[in-house]
């Protein structure tokens, strides 16, 4: 199990060093030999490619992944792919998946907050203690311009 997790990792090593730029097309549109997380965490990095073909198919092959497998990579996922997948990809279930997440950081939360749906903000809403330490969470979301009846009260 190692060993082939090993083989994985140097793969995904080349395709992110830029050597072969067809295996980074390939790894792009979400075709390389990887395991499902391995391919979406892989794409999340191509998409910030400098080329600009590598970073499209990226782009275009992650908005048509099941959310479910974008879900898999929320946990380990930082600040900036959190904000893609929330402000980017917006699926509810992906979005779900980040406000049900242990540790976010609360600028991230601000940032999010003035463009998630309804049924979200409630998660949001949640999460007292962020936003308790956080207080401009709320500010921004008063400027959401689908602000729930919910948040008004």
């Amino acid at each position: 199990m190692s060993e082939e997790r090993s083989e994985a990792a140097v793969l995904v090593e080349r395709i992110l060093n830029g050597g072969h730029r067809d295996f980074q097309i390939l790894a792009a549109d979400g075709i390389v030999p990887l395991a499902a997380r391995d391919i979406t965490a892989l794409q999340l990095s191509l998409r910030l490619s400098d080329d600009p073909e590598v970073s499209s198919r990226a782009s275009r092959s992650l908005a048509g992944t099941d959310p479910r497998r974008l879900c898999d990579v929320v946990e380990d996922a930082d600040d900036e792919v959190l904000g893609f997948l929330c402000l980017e990809l917006a699926h509810p279930l992906v979005v779900t998946a980040v406000l049900q997440r242990a540790a976010l950081n609360g600028s991230f939360l601000v940032s999010i907050s003035s463009g998630l749906a309804p049924d979200l903000q409630e998660l949001l809403l949640l999460r007292q203690e962020d936003i308790c330490s956080h207080p401009e969470i709320l500010d921004h979301l008063e400027e959401n311009p689908e602000l729930s009846r919910y948040f008004r009260r």
